[in-house]
């Protein structure tokens, strides 16, 4: 159902009445669970959000609204053998991170929706979308791996997905 929504719209308004927020960079990132929730929130509240990251994404087993169809600054992962949140769920019934992926190029703006890059090597591969605005990147960041947003290339001591995570958000 839609409480965490009304949750987070409760909050947001308490946040904008009581704090002294700058509203236009609000910002939004889960693992797993929190990236579903993250996802869901990705389809309702784009006029709130400047931007979301979400670690291991499903959009199949988790409250959905109706999505407004409106631009948002968007940024997943997925590592290649998540068996929990699968980058591919179904084809068929476009479930799974590639298509919550999908879903935001085309809310950016692109039509013609291109092949989403998966990584085949132990290094992580980061695409950032082409022919989308400046203001509404999409990337998607791949990794030979399971259900984690906790992850380093070989002969690195440092977490990609933070560092990636926190240089996208710098951007606005």
């Amino acid at each position: 159902d839609d409480k965490d929504h009304v949750f987070f719209a409760d909050m947001l308004q308490l946040f904008k009445d009581k704090l002294s927020i700058d509203t236009s960079r609000i910002f939004c990132c889960g693992f797993s669970f929190g990236a579903m929730v993250t996802y869901s929130l990705s389809l309702s509240f784009q006029n709130d959000l400047r931007a979301v990251a979400c670690y291991s994404p499903a959009n199949w087993n988790i409250y959905l609204p109706e999505n407004k169809h409106l631009p948002l600054a968007f940024y997943s992962t997925t590592g290649t053998q998540d068996g929990l949140c699968k980058f591919v769920h179904s084809d068929e019934l476009k479930l799974g991170g590639k298509y919550c992926v999908l879903t935001h190029i085309e809310d950016n703006g692109l039509k013609q929706l291109p092949e989403v890059p998966v990584a085949t090597t132990p290094t992580h591969l980061t695409t950032e979308f082409k022919g989308l605005p400046e203001a509404y990147p999409v990337l998607f960041g791949s990794f030979v791996g399971g259900h984690t947003e906790n992850v380093k290339d070989p002969g690195t001591d440092f977490n990609w997905i933070a560092k990636e995570t926190w240089d996208f958000f710098m951007r606005f």
